[in-house]
């Protein structure tokens, strides 16, 4: 087996952000290689010369099978009609910066992080890559059998995942991020999925209820679906129709909790940034250790960094910029940068606040308004962290919120929930709405969510019950999701996906990996410089 890795490799670190590639574009790139380069005899060379045994190794061998595994990719190489053993195949890890982009043949000239290039008839792909190395097929084995479930993958088992929980007294914030446990979450989709969930990153896994351990699993399969179908991270029901910032991510660098409006905390688990809304996934403190409890205390409410993800109203913007809002709306143009958001923040709030209907602001409590915004997952966590019975339908949860804050406050009880009056107003009662729409109406609201619209109507909605976070009550079977991507159906273009980014504000290279795709976008490709940066080289010490 050969190994080769990056010499004065990049770090990736851009604005306080690590941009690890995660799962969802690793199987992007697999869905896009399998549909251009399986079944190709490929011409193989290593344009920097760091991997030139591989490259010599699977030169005019046929691509027979491409796996993705979480954040690994395995590439198989063997003419037909030989046996398995003389199979070559090739792992690769894309670390920070990573890329395998796919150009009509001829492509250009290839850049000096280029390890391998692979040529057919009509395409070329090009890569750069942290871990790039061959070997035979024990080399799968070896690496396959070290990693853990994949939300992605077809073959995974989630009762695999939850014996590793089970027995387990890391955090489950640290497990989702452990590769040999779950493999293919990152650091984005970790805050995203226990948000989901009604789960605190600290809680230890061991500590889990079945019912938080399948939300946990549930969420990470949805989520990394739909990266898969969108080529991004938008973890945001579009049903929920919230207001800017939080179109794309829930919680991931805000500094508010979208739902209850809290405070948004972060604070590092093994060196990497955590975030929790303490409302919606309450924790126990007596379960975790102290010296967890003294890394919570640690904690400070989020203060959103300019990355390049879809930032905060404010947060990314110049003075000039805020000015300029500030001006627009009437308002002082003075003071520091941090007074300049503060106030937009303000005005922001006020307009929101001028939305509510005066009918029922009077008797409408904040905190109602709060549990009105909460999922089932999250009213359910409420009512347990309460001490309270969670069976029941979402009305009944929050009827018992919201008689068990009057009696604390020593206020009158309600017999009919506020929240529930003005949900079943608002929402017309979303789940009765779903069995009475036409066949063609629910797929097009799957299609809307990036979700599979195959099967007769019971299963269709189904489907958007689990995903609009209708968790089963007693007595009622729970609903599951499919693991895998084979069912997804059409899977989102490269440049469309780019634009997306754009268009929101982010970086189309947030997630880097496959971003540029030239045969998608079908240009001549012939006389364009690859578009990899070239890093400056260091000057010798003393000079």
């Amino acid at each position: 087996m050969c190994t080769s890795a990056l010499d004065n490799r990049q770090t990736g670190f851009v604005c306080g952000a690590w941009r690890m590639v995660e799962g969802h574009q690793v199987h992007r790139v697999a869905i896009s290689h399998r549909k251009r380069l399986l079944n190709s005899v490929v011409a193989a060379s290593s344009p920097n010369g760091k991997f030139a045994d591989g490259a010599s190794a699977i030169s005019g061998k046929t691509l027979a099978r491409i796996e993705a595994h979480g954040k690994n990719l395995f590439y198989f190489f063997g003419n037909d009609g030989k046996p398995r053993s003389d199979l070559v195949v090739v792992h690769i890890h894309f670390g920070m910066s990573g890329r395998f982009t796919l150009f009509n043949a001829p492509g250009p000239e290839p850049g000096v992080n280029v390890r391998l290039k692979l040529t057919t008839s009509n395409t070329e792909a090009y890569l750069s890559s942290m871990i790039c190395q061959h070997g035979g097929l024990e080399l799968y084995d070896e690496k396959v059998n070290k990693l853990g479930e994949d939300p992605l993958r077809e073959d995974a088992v989630s009762e695999r995942f939850w014996e590793k929980v089970r027995s387990s007294k890391k955090s489950i914030g640290l497990m989702l991020m452990d590769q040999t446990a779950i493999a293919g979450v990152g650091n984005i989709y970790r805050a995203e999925i226990l948000f989901r969930a009604g789960v605190h990153p600290e809680q230890p896994s061991n500590t889990l209820s079945r019912e938080q351990f399948d939300r946990v699993w549930r969420e990470s399969v949805l989520l990394l679906q739909r990266g898969v179908k969108t080529g991004s991270i938008l973890t945001v029901d579009p049903a929920e129709n919230l207001p800017e910032p939080w179109k794309r991510r829930y919680i991931y660098n805000h500094s508010e909790c979208p739902r209850c409006h809290g405070v948004i905390r972060s604070w590092e688990i093994s060196k990497r940034r955590a975030y929790a809304c303490e409302t919606c996934q309450p924790l126990d403190p007596q379960v975790i250790s102290s010296d967890r409890k003294v890394a919570l205390r640690k904690s400070s409410k989020h203060e959103s960094f300019n990355s390049h993800c879809a930032p905060e109203p404010g947060a990314a913007k110049t003075v000039a910029e805020l000015r300029q809002a500030l001006r627009s709306a009437g308002l002082a143009t003075s003071g520091s940068k941090a007074q300049l958001v503060e106030r937009l923040k303000e005005a922001e709030g006020k307009v929101e606040v001028s939305l509510v209907d005066s009918d029922s602001k009077d008797d409408e409590s904040e905190v109602s308004r709060g549990f009105r915004t909460m999922a089932v997952g999250q009213l359910r966590a409420a009512v347990r962290e309460r001490g309270l019975r969670t069976n029941g339908t979402r009305s009944d949860l929050l009827l018992r919120l919201e008689q068990n804050t009057a009696a604390i406050k020593g206020e009158p009880v309600p017999e009919e929930s506020v929240v529930s009056r003005t949900d079943r107003s608002a929402q017309g009662d979303e789940f009765v709405e779903l069995e009475g729409k036409k066949v063609s109406e629910l797929r097009e609201q799957l299609a809307s969510l990036s979700q599979p619209t195959s099967g007769k109507k019971a299963e269709l909605v189904a489907r958007l019950k689990a995903y609009l976070g209708h968790f089963a009550e007693d007595g009622e079977e729970a609903i599951e999701v499919r693991p895998g991507t084979a069912h997804l159906g059409e899977i989102r273009e490269t440049r469309d996906a780019a634009m997306d980014k754009k268009l929101a504000g982010e970086s189309a290279a947030v997630e880097h990996v496959g971003m540029i795709d030239m045969v998608a976008e079908g240009k001549d490709t012939s006389q364009q410089k690859i578009p990899f940066r070239k890093r400056k080289r260091r000057s010798p010490r003393g000079k």
